[in-house]
C-alpha cells in the first residue's frame, strides 16, 4: 500500500481539507484510496461522521466508509509503530494506498507514520510562523529518511 502523510506541526494549514481531497483525487485516477485519521482533533473523522455522501462521476471517495481514526496509545516508539504498520496492513486489501492526516505535533504522532510513508507533504500557508514550522517538519522527515533509504519523499503543498 502506497502511504502519503500529510504533516506539519502547525494547526490552521490545511492538513485534513488536503488529506480529503487527495484520497478523493487518487480515486479519480482509478485508486482505491482510504484516509487515517490521526490528529486528536478528529477533523476528518467529525466530518465523515456528518457527511452526506452523494455520488459523483470518477470518485469513487466514501467519506462514509473510507475514513479511519486510528488512535495512538502511550506504548512505545517501536511498539506504536508495529500496532500502525499492522492498522495500514489490515487495510491494504482493500486499499490501494492510505493518506494519513496527523496531528499539529512534532512528536511521535508525526514520527510514526513518517517511518511508514512513501511521501510526506507539508502544507504551509506564506506566513513566517508556517516556514518556521515547516522547516522543523522537514529536519524530522529528513532525520527519517536518513533510516529509510531516502524515504519519505519530501513535499511542500501552499495552502
Amino acid at each position: 500500500m502506497y502511504v502519503t502523510t500529510i504533516t506539519n506541526r502547525k494547526g490552521g494549514v490545511g492538513k485534513s481539507t488536503i488529506a480529503l481531497h487527495l484520497a478523493a483525487g487518487f480515486t479519480q485516477i482509478g485508486l482505491r484510496a482510504c484516509v487515517v485519521d490521526m490528529d486528536t482533533q478528529r477533523t476528518v473523522t467529525q466530518w465523515s461522521d456528518s457527511a452526506e455522501v452523494e455520488d459523483h462521476e470518477g470518485v469513487h471517495f466514501n467519506l462514509r466508509r473510507d475514513v479511519y481514526f486510528y488512535d495512538a496509545d502511550a506504548s512505545t516508539d517501536d511498539h506504536e509503530l508495529r500496532r500502525f504498520t499492522k492498522a495500514l496492513s489490515d487495510l491494504s486489501d482493500r486499499y490501494d494506498c492510505a493518506v494519513v492526516d496527523t496531528p499539529p505535533a512534532t512528536d511521535r504522532l508525526v514520527t510514526i507514520p513518517a517511518r511508514v510513508a512513501d511521501l510526506a507533504c507539508i502544507p504551509l500557508t506564506a506566513s513566517p510562523l508556517d516556514f518556521r514550522a515547516a522547516v522543523e517538519c522537514i529536519a524530522m522527515l529528513r532525520a527519517v529518511q536518513g533510516s529509510r533509504g531516502g524515504r519519505p519523499v519530501i513535499g511542500l503543498i501552499p495552502s
